[in-house]
């Protein structure tokens, strides 16, 4: 077995902070908001838009890589009410940020979008569902046959980054 067949079982933990370091570079950066890593139950980052008066946002971060993972992530009703309560205790506007990573990590697609605007999209644009015996679970799918609807939605924020150039040998 060659060294890139054995997985890293740190892989995880690894996407997981990669996610949520890159939102905030983005949200950071790129939109002007200023933002805190608080590693909480039911957040991992606060924002807040410095364009628009008390506009704050509670945001978990939910990352996927599309070769270790399916196209669609869910956000359980537990996770929804952790980061609803976080919001709440905050005064903040709860908010799920998805950051996918295509197969051939070619393309990071970030996508932003209220919990509240979650749920009301929920089974009536493609590439949102919500399952479970009480349509409890909303899931979010990015795959190719629904990014159009996703990404130009006006109520997801998307930023998708590209990797033009990707050696998958170390040299140096």
């Amino acid at each position: 077995m060659s060294s890139k067949e054995i997985r890293d079982e740190r892989l995880s933990k690894q996407l997981g902070d990669f996610g949520e370091s890159l939102v905030m570079f983005i949200l950071g950066n790129m939109k002007g908001c200023k933002v805190a890593l608080v590693d909480h139950e039911g957040a991992d980052i606060i924002a807040t838009d410095r364009e628009i008066e008390g506009k704050r946002y509670a945001i978990s971060v939910k990352s996927r890589w599309f070769k270790t993972d399916g196209y669609q992530k869910g956000f359980d009703e537990s996770e929804q009410e952790k980061l609803r309560r976080f919001a709440n205790e905050f005064d903040m506007i709860p908010t799920i940020a998805f950051v996918m990573i295509d197969k051939e990590a070619k393309y990071v697609d970030i996508y932003l979008v209220t919990l509240d605007n979650l749920e009301d999209m929920a089974n009536n644009i493609d590439g949102i569902t919500s399952t479970g015996l009480a349509n409890t679970t909303l899931r979010f799918s990015n795959a190719l046959r629904n990014q159009k609807v996703i990404q130009n939605h006006d109520k997801i924020d998307h930023t998708r980054l590209e990797i033009s150039k990707l050696n998958n040998t170390l040299n140096i």
